[in-house]
């Protein structure tokens, strides 16, 4: 409860409830979804494995095949 009180005050960030924690991050800032696709650009992948087990991959597996991706969820959406 402290840290969700703190973290309200703050200005131009988002908050992302995952497993066992908070994450908290400016409003601007790339998701995970961006983040790959930067990456597949600078390392000139044609192709993806993604795996993730939180709330924050959600963006990566958003991009589906269609963006070279395939996607592993660990454990239930």
């Amino acid at each position: 409860p402290a840290l969700r009180e703190a973290v309200a005050g703050l200005r131009q960030a988002r908050v992302i409830k995952g497993k066992k924690v908070i994450n908290i991050v400016p409003e601007d800032a790339p998701d995970k979804g961006d983040a790959l696709l930067l990456l597949k650009r600078q390392l000139r992948c044609r192709r993806v494995l993604f795996v993730g087990d939180d709330v924050t991959d959600e963006d990566g597996f958003a991009l589906g095949p269609e963006a070279g991706l395939l996607g592993v969820r660990v454990g239930q959406k």
